[in-house]
């Protein structure tokens, strides 16, 4: 009896390894060959520097005089992809970079912790590689506002404005208690649980990510994109690290306001401008240190404010930056 049972959960144990390395072989095979499909897809406009001996994408469009810097805010999936439409737009006037951080699209994994002083030198040095000389106008969307702030900060000559589009302020932290996911949640994207999950449930990655998106302004392959990096990306090391470490991050600026010459605009979504409890609007407003070239402007719409608000964006930024020529 004590034969069998030992043959039987020897049998199991097989089962399972086999399931388990077929899902992690399948999973990081297709990774690989739709990264490459993908890459293929976007052409010469991706970039792929070398920082801190790995690999970073970035797309770089248009030729203006002044430079954007397009960072994506937490989990976004494949920040190129989700810029697009509005990199498109803005590379009319200017140069243009997406920056993908480590963890993001076509970008490496990385295990160093995603702090404050991480993120933006990972920044500055992909900047660096592409041959693009400061100073530049940063554009953080949602948790990238905490980094553009800290670059300010830190480093005020290279940064000629801040743009942000309902970038997270450091005090929004404040009546947050940390939260820590587990590290041992990686082994679901290790796994390509989340390849089952998108292809059985498309919704469960949308119903995250794509509320109040128009779909009309982006092809279907860059639809398909912003899936495939949820598959590749969600919950990966990075992912969870920088989750983790948003509540130091925010600490580390609690307090801290706008250099006093730094032109500031900060475009907020209506939606949480009108929760009471967010403050969202007092929040972007107590960073302000000199309202003469620190503005703010409301947008309808929610978080993903560049979702439906393109042309709006565009707008502001050519009038905002002409106003402190």
């Amino acid at each position: 009896m004590k034969k069998l049972a030992t043959k039987i959960l020897i049998s199991f144990l097989v089962i399972f390894l086999g399931i388990s390395g077929g899902l992690i072989l399948n999973h990081n095979i297709r990774k690989s060959t739709e990264k490459s499909l993908y890459m293929q897809t976007l052409g010469e406009n991706l970039k792929t520097v070398t920082v801190k001996n790995k690999n970073m994408s970035c797309y770089v469009q248009g030729s203006g005089e002044k430079t954007i810097v397009l960072l994506s805010g937490y989990g976004t999936p494949s920040p190129i992809a989700n810029f697009m439409p509005l990199s498109d737009e803005l590379s009319k006037n200017y140069k243009v970079v997406t920056i993908e951080y480590f963890g993001y699209g076509f970008s490496d994994n990385t295990y160093e912790e995603r702090t404050n002083d991480n993120f933006v030198e990972e920044i500055r040095l992909a900047l660096k590689e592409l041959n693009i000389e400061p100073p530049y106008i940063l554009m953080p969307h949602s948790f990238s506002g905490i980094y553009s702030m800290h670059y300010a900060n830190k480093y005020p000559k290279e940064i000629e404005a801040i743009i942000g589009l309902d970038d997270s302020k450091p005090n929004q932290k404040k009546q947050n208690s940390t939260s820590i996911k587990q590290k041992w949640q990686f082994i679901k994207n290790w796994f390509g649980i989340y390849r089952i999950i998108d292809w059985s449930n498309p919704s469960y990655m949308e119903e995250m990510f794509f509320k109040g998106i128009n779909k009309n302004i982006y092809s279907q392959e860059m639809l398909d994109l912003m899936h495939m990096d949820f598959v590749w990306h969600y919950d990966s090391i990075p992912n969870i690290n920088e989750e983790n470490m948003m509540y130091s991050n925010a600490k580390e600026l609690f307090d801290v306001k706008y250099p006093d010459n730094l032109p500031v605009l900060s475009i907020v979504c209506s939606r949480n401008a009108e929760k009471q409890d967010l403050n969202w609007v007092g929040l972007h407003e107590e960073v302000m240190s000199n309202r003469d070239i620190q503005k703010l402007e409301i947008l309808e719409g929610r978080h993903y404010i560049h979702y439906n608000q393109v042309s709006s964006i565009v707008d502001l930024t050519d009038k905002f930056l002409k106003s402190i020529e």
